[in-house]
């Protein structure tokens, strides 16, 4: 009896020692975003716009960076999807309102 119960708590040692880090957790959703990232870029360079717009919100969610709402505004603006392209840009300067092309955006936005 005692190896049966002890067998059955075997499996729950090995998924606690198997369990990934919280760094490692990240690094992964980092090397993810990066993969969809690359996708949207060369889909925006392939002019297949509403193809990098998907691949730049799924990186965005996955790791939220001002860069990414620059980029999925420039991509809705190609698709002429003006408020899609506001809304983006708006993101972009709050979360970065000191952007060295913050003054080019506020343009665009006017």
């Amino acid at each position: 009896m005692a190896v049966v119960a002890a067998l059955g708590l075997l499996p729950v040692s090995l998924a606690h020692a198997a369990a990934p880090s919280a760094e490692a957790v990240a690094e992964a959703r980092r090397g993810e975003a990066k993969a969809k990232f690359e996708a949207g870029v060369e889909a925006f360079k392939e002019r297949r716009y509403a193809d990098a717009v998907q691949s730049f919100v799924q990186a965005d969610a996955l790791a939220p960076s001002a860069p990414l709402s620059f980029n999925i505004a420039r991509a809705f603006e190609r698709l002429d999807n003006a408020a899609a392209a506001l809304r983006w840009y708006r993101d972009y300067l709050q979360r970065s309102p000191q952007a060295a092309n913050a003054e080019e955006v506020r343009a665009r936005i006017a």
